[in-house]
């Protein structure tokens, strides 16, 4: 029946081509300022354009053959199902989504619902096979369905590394002096570097064993633990922060660990609420500081991903950063035990050479921009009794508790005061002036 209905409709069309269609604008599915075309007079539109005479017939028409023609719905209607002739011509004659003009070749109608037919058909066996597929997960066990969630998560870790990408510009590693010099004279001085080299190495086995990967060792009950400075994820922070010292003391062996867990392990975009100023010391110091050392791309790499987690701590009405930033949503809050939802000093302060640095390496001025308009600002407010306090609220930018001190909550702002000074081979006079007024009132108190 389907195919008399088709041979049927095939000889309808050519009938009325040859007749010259009638008009069929009031037709349902027909936009009002198009009509069939056939031997007619071109048709006025509603929008006062008209719609040209189509040449007449002088060749014998040539219709498609095959399943190709078949009736074609109007946008978002199904294929009709009905046996009706007239009415799946009539279905046919209609303009189509495709935006082809009534009047167009059989052929190019019958191509045009060939090419959508294939795509249906692609859809539908894509959409089969979905469903094959999930029908073999249902059947594997719980360890096997997460076995393989992990290996494809691998597998997207890999094929990001191998893409191509921007690659950082190449910056001078300096000669460091002294790393690999030889053995002191100094019979006890030799001693007491093999006795520290022999602790250190006593400390990284025993996290090697007993928490590799976890970021913090419980040496007594022997286990791994994380403190919400790193949040809840294993970012291997003892890994990263031990690599200067590991390469320093000559122990290659266990810093080539460390790189290898950090090539193939670490990864900053973690649903974690991480501590802004501790990751920036611990880990970008860490990574620049391994990076200086071996000149291993790797570290420096990493060191500006992370960064870019940091960012986003950044966006407060002042610039002043929040002390905690989601590194997967960008979320940043202060500590709630802080004076009225500030930000501390020690921590604020404490971000000037790595982002320093970062913008040396990268090119990217952003990094130095953050952490030199904190600078500005401290140096615009007044300072009670001559010295910063400890607490400053990031979206008023006022001073939270006229509390001070030059111990926890604000030493490190005036050790890296000092510190940029020196790094900057003593150009930095801006950092050494705000270093040497501090200290003047610190002794004058």
């Amino acid at each position: 029946m389907e195919e008399l209905d088709q041979e049927g409709c095939m000889l309808k069309q050519a009938i009325e081509f040859l007749r010259g269609v009638p008009d069929l604008r009031n037709t349902a599915g027909y936009p009002n300022d198009t009509a069939p075309v056939g031997n007619a007079a071109a048709v006025p539109t509603t929008t006062g354009a008209s719609i040209p005479t189509a040449p007449a017939v002088t060749s014998t028409l040539q219709l498609p053959t095959g399943p190709t023609l078949q009736p074609v719905p109007p946008a978002g209607v199904a294929p009709a199902r009905s046996q009706d002739t007239d009415l799946r011509c009539e279905v046919q004659r209609r303009p189509h989504a495709t935006g082809v003009l009534p009047g167009a070749s059989l052929d190019l109608h019958a191509k045009i619902w060939e090419e959508e037919e294939r795509l249906r058909n692609k859809i539908r066996a894509d959409h089969e096979k979905a469903l094959e597929e999930a029908k073999e997960k249902l059947k594997k066990s719980r360890d096997e369905i997460q076995a393989e969630i992990q290996t494809e998560k691998n597998n997207i870790v890999k094929s990001l590394k191998s893409k191509s990408s921007n690659p950082l510009p190449p910056v001078p590693v300096p000669n460091l002096v002294g790393i690999n010099s030889g053995d002191p004279v100094d019979p006890d001085i030799r001693e007491k570097r093999d006795k520290i080299k022999e602790m250190m190495k006593h400390a990284w086995d025993n996290y090697r064993q007993y928490g590799w990967g976890h970021n913090e060792l419980k040496p007594i009950a022997r286990k791994g633990h994380s403190t919400n400075i790193f949040g809840n994820s294993q970012l291997g922070a003892s890994i990263v922060d031990a690599l200067d010292t590991l390469y320093i003391m000559g122990l290659h062996d266990e810093f080539r660990e460390g790189q290898e867990w950090i090539e193939n392990h670490l990864d900053f975009s973690v649903n974690s609420e991480v501590s802004v100023f501790e990751v920036n010391i611990r880990f970008i110091g860490g990574l620049l500081a391994a990076y200086y050392l071996s000149g291993q791309e790797l570290f420096k790499i990493k060191a500006v991903q992370l960064a870019g987690k940091l960012i986003p701590a950044f966006n407060t009405p002042t610039g002043i950063p929040w002390a905690m930033v989601n590194l997967k949503s960008g979320v940043g809050r202060n500590w709630g035990w802080a004076s009225a939802g500030s930000s501390i000093l020690s921590e604020f302060g404490t971000l000037h050479m790595e982002f320093v640095h970062l913008s040396y390496l990268t090119g990217n001025p952003v990094y130095y921009e953050k952490v030199m308009h904190i600078r500005k600002l401290l140096q615009k407010m007044d300072r009670p009794n001559g010295l910063y306090p400890n607490y400053l609220n990031p979206r008023t930018g006022r001073w939270g508790q006229h509390h001070t001190s030059m111990g926890g909550l604000g030493d490190s702002f005036y050790e890296y005061l000092l510190k940029a000074w020196l790094m900057s081979d003593k150009m930095d006079t801006e950092a050494r002036k705000m270093y040497d007024d501090a200290i003047e009132v610190i002794i004058m108190h």
